[in-house]
């Protein structure tokens, strides 16, 4: 098994830590219990009892009640050396990182169901004042950090690494609001890119116009339409060309061959693609017909001049 298989996955979130130091503390002690129960038994896997008994001595005054949790789930289990085998790694600590990113996926997961961390990983160490942790800090840590991320891969590590540590140089709160960024992006760090967007966007951390992406680091080849700036200072620029022509003869012919040849059909064919465009105001009409003059007028003297 890997510790990503059942029941090894499960064994990793069956209990919660009070914030992440202590679940590196946990997990780093079962895979050190382990190895030494293996050294001291030749070389050979320790049996349960034996394990479990230098485990309990060593866990029981700094983890509490979560070892008693950890052995009812354990109880529940066909092999429970072999989860610990998992746990463990094969040298000591050498799996420790991946099981913990695996425990933040978990606890990420648990809030994202629950819209709210689960009370033993809500309350870290505290640095409230002696205050209960409010979540309403977190709300504002989200909205502060609202569309930061573009969507693309090659900025996923900026931002996570920016999130991540930012929260937890908050004047206030700042050991909880780290706990849950550190959360929030590790689950988020396993989901590919689709789905991380996805996740992401429910709690308002993507930008609003980042493009579709279909494939992991692949755009979905649709071409961004213009963003508001480009689009106005594309009527500037063609609105100071026809300013500049304002005095010349040719323009008022211009104007009405466009009106009847060109700017007629061509708004007639783009009111087509518009969403409900029966329901368009006479104002909002005449601003798309004069964004179509403005254009084709431009282009008419640019070429005449």
């Amino acid at each position: 098994m890997s510790i990503t298989d059942e029941p090894t996955a499960t064994a990793i979130t069956a209990v919660w830590h009070d914030d992440e130091n202590t679940a590196e503390r946990w997990f780093s002690l079962i895979s050190s219990t382990y190895h030494a129960a293996v050294a001291e038994n030749d070389g050979n896997p320790p049996d349960f009892d034996r394990f479990w008994s230098a485990f309990d001595n060593a866990a029981s005054s700094a983890h509490g009640a979560n070892v008693e949790a950890f052995r009812g789930y354990l109880a529940n289990v066909n092999d429970p050396m072999a989860v610990i085998a998992d746990l463990a790694g094969d040298a000591p600590d050498a799996v420790l990182a991946e099981v913990l990113g695996l425990y933040r996926a978990g606890l990420a997961a648990a809030y994202a169901g629950q819209g709210e961390l689960p009370a033993e990983a809500a309350v870290g160490d505290g640095d409230g004042d002696g205050e209960p942790y409010d979540e309403s800090y977190w709300a504002a840590y989200l909205e502060r950090w609202a569309g930061a991320w573009n969507g693309a891969d090659d900025t996923w590590t900026e931002f996570a690494e920016g999130f991540t540590y930012w929260a937890g140089e908050e004047p206030k709160f700042a050991t909880e609001l780290r706990e849950q960024a550190n959360a929030l992006v590790g689950h988020a760090g396993t989901l590919d890119l689709p789905a991380r967007v996805g996740y992401l966007a429910d709690f308002g951390l993507v930008a609003v116009d980042q493009q579709t992406v279909t494939e992991v680091g692949e755009p979905s080849g649709e071409t961004p339409g213009e963003t508001p700036v480009e689009a106005a200072q594309q009527v500037t620029e063609e609105a100071e060309l026809v300013e500049q022509f304002a005095d010349s003869p040719v323009v008022a012919e211009a104007v009405d061959n466009l009106l009847e040849q060109d700017v007629a059909p061509i708004l007639a064919v783009a009111l087509q693609d518009v969403p409900e465009a029966a329901e368009l105001t006479p104002e909002e009409i005449n601003e798309v017909l004069e964004r179509v003059l403005a254009k084709q007028l431009s282009s008419q003297l640019a070429e005449t001049a």
